[in-house]
């Protein structure tokens, strides 16, 4: 995710670049199809320990997101501005495979 937006903030325009980024689409679209092939059918208390996890991460992602879009109000840095909400997207899917796996092990109650 890091690369792909480094290359899209990038004002020049290289034939490297250009071949890194279809080959970073490619196996991003790969990767996509082989995990949607090999899905598990989830069982009830898995599908009720998402729920909880995406409830407390959206509500984290609202406190967390509306510091960073006040303050982009008072700096014109959109390449800084675009790795933090890139950095904040990584850090909260992080928190969410934590809760998530903290729930699924003791079940939800």
């Amino acid at each position: 995710m890091f690369l792909s937006y480094y290359f899209f903030a990038r004002q020049e325009e290289t034939p490297l670049i250009s071949i890194v980024m279809a080959v970073t689409t490619i196996l991003v679209v790969l990767f996509i199809i082989v995990v949607d092939k090999k899905r598990d059918i989830i069982d009830e208390s898995g599908r009720e320990s998402i729920r909880k996890s995406d409830h407390i991460c959206l509500k984290l992602f609202y406190l967390g997101t509306a510091p960073i879009l006040i303050s982009i109000m008072f700096w014109n840095d959109a390449i800084l501005t675009g790795y933090i909400v890139v950095s904040e997207f990584v850090l909260f899917t992080a928190i969410r495979i934590i809760l998530f796996w903290i729930y699924d092990s003791r079940g939800v109650e």
